[in-house]
């Protein structure tokens, strides 16, 4: 049972409960499932006041980052914005394909291209510089530091079905850092990635978190997997030092005759290295967005856990789909001489499912993770338990998103809402994407609205979905829309043969239905 520390604040107009989560137990419990009207009416003024109301900061998130918004992959910011209707500026970033742009403190945009470009953005939309890591493709987010250095994966092609990722910190003003390219051991075992990096900061400094395929196991004592685990969660300094590595899963057994080490990004390759010339319209015609563009190696999920008496207590949370999903938890120990990761729980899914979306934890002490048949799975974060499962009919590639009460998820044709028990949410209707449209990219929620990508448009609705809007020249559905502090939506779009990035204001526009 989660605790809650219920507080009346007043403001000048408005008395406002808030309600702090104390995220160091289980999932909330289940409220009344027929309050859309009323959830859409409080967030829309409370969220600022919650914020400074919960000591711990876990509810929602100062800027939009990281991939899916923070560390803890929520996808979900304190601001109210606007439906998306008309943007503000379009710019051309360059071929765009799963990077979706995150938000610096100083206003700025950065995303990465297939062309292996991190572009950063100006908040007017003039290009501020660019970098070219001349290592191959970005296909994952950028991850962003308090200090305003970034991090971000490139992936390249170095033999026949062989890939190989360096892990990159880049300046604000766009000059290289460090760099580190994962082991190469020989032709087969070979460190890459399609997973963003997610960043962590204490008083032990900055913390970067990424997982990587076929890299050389550290230590055989770590867990039972030696002989078929060689995929690893690495943990770096901002020196671009690796702290800690552990084992999280394995890829070597072979199926059908073939080996699945490399399978998804062979077959995909030549598109996203591509992308996306002679791709300027995408669609059903096309076939599924994930056969198109591929399936990405889940993000971790980083929670703090600390409290008065346990301070620095971050829990990670990784997840392995190689052949199955495999999702471990580990104890960042911020309390050692040196900083370790300490494996808490593991869970085996017992499907023969491959991929899976990335795990995220929401306000209420949730862990969500998303299944290719369509399969949502709650847990309880800290000890790894099922909760629940639900199943929405069609694979979600995209990871799901909550203020700490509903789950908004994306499935391939549609946008879904749940309840913290897995329920389906009583929403007055249910909303399909216009057109035959399709998605792989993640929702992205304000304090008063919910935006998601696709193949038709970008597409605005309200908690209750009465209010709906959409962009139906905003076409994309690969990467995900990001928010702003101050409640201005960051999309990219496919047009032309390459990409652009638009921004829609703040402020509210006339709606369309």
């Amino acid at each position: 049972m989660v605790k809650y520390n219920a507080d009346w604040r007043s403001t000048e107009n408005n008395s406002i409960f808030i309600v702090c989560l104390n995220l160091s137990t289980s999932p909330a419990l289940n409220m009344n499932q027929n309050s859309y009207r009323i959830i859409s009416i409080i967030v829309s003024f409370c969220f600022a006041a919650l914020l400074s109301a919960c000591g711990n900061g876990n509810v929602g998130t100062g800027t939009w980052s990281q991939f899916h918004a923070d560390n803890r992959s929520q996808g979900f910011i304190a601001v109210n914005s606007s439906p998306a209707i008309t943007p503000l500026w379009k710019r051309d970033v360059g071929p765009v394909a799963h990077s979706s742009p995150v938000v610096a403190m100083d206003g700025s945009i950065l995303l990465g291209t297939t062309e292996g470009k991190l572009v950063i953005v100006n908040s007017n939309g003039t290009i501020k510089c660019s970098v070219d890591l001349s290592t191959g493709v970005i296909l994952s987010t950028p991850a962003i530091a308090s200090n305003g250095n970034s991090y971000i994966v490139s992936i390249r092609e170095v033999g026949p079905d062989s890939y190989l990722s360096t892990l990159h910190s880049i300046t604000p003003e766009c000059e290289s850092r460090w760099s580190y390219t994962f082991p190469d051991i020989n032709e087969v075992i070979r460190g890459h990635t399609s997973a963003s990096p997610k960043v962590m900061e204490s008083s032990r400094g900055i913390h970067i978190f990424l997982p990587v395929r076929l890299s050389r196991q550290r230590d055989g004592a770590d867990n039972d997997d030696y002989e078929d685990g060689l995929n690893e969660l690495f943990v770096f300094n901002d020196r671009g030092s690796v702290i800690d590595r552990r084992t999280v899963g394995g890829c070597l057994r072979v199926r059908g005759g073939g080996s699945d080490i490399s399978g998804l990004l062979s077959d995909i390759w030549d598109i996203i290295s591509d992308f996306p010339k002679g791709t300027a319209v995408i669609g059903d015609a096309f076939g599924p967005l994930y056969e198109q563009f591929g399936w990405l190696d889940p993000t971790p999920a980083l929670v703090d856990l600390s409290t008065i008496t346990q301070p620095e207590r971050p829990l990670i949370i990784v997840a392995d789909n190689c052949l199955g999903l495999r999702m471990t938890g580990f104890h960042w120990r911020l309390d050692l001489a040196t900083p370790q990761l300490n494996r808490i729980w593991t869970y085996d899914d017992d499907s023969d499912k491959n991929y899976f979306s990335s795990p995220a934890v929401f306000s209420n002490g949730l862990l969500v993770i998303a299944r290719e048949d369509g399969f949502i799975q709650g847990f309880d974060p800290e000890t790894g338990a099922k909760l629940w499962n639900q199943n929405v009919g069609e694979a979600v590639m995209a990871t799901p998103a909550s203020i700490g009460r509903q789950i908004f998820l994306n499935s391939l044709h549609r946008l879904h809402v749940l309840e913290s028990n897995g329920a389906f949410a009583d929403v007055p209707i249910v909303s399909t994407y216009l057109g035959g449209g399709q998605t792989i990219a993640s929702p992205a929620v304000s304090a008063n609205y919910v935006y998601y990508s696709t193949t038709t448009g970008l597409r605005t609705r309200s908690f209750d979905f009465f209010t709906r809007a959409n962009d139906s020249d905003a076409i994309g559905g690969v990467s995900s829309p990001a928010i702003s502090p101050d409640g201005i939506v960051y999309n990219v779009i496919i047009e032309n043969g390459t990409s652009y990035l638009m921004a829609y204001p703040a402020g509210a526009q006339p709606q369309v239905p």
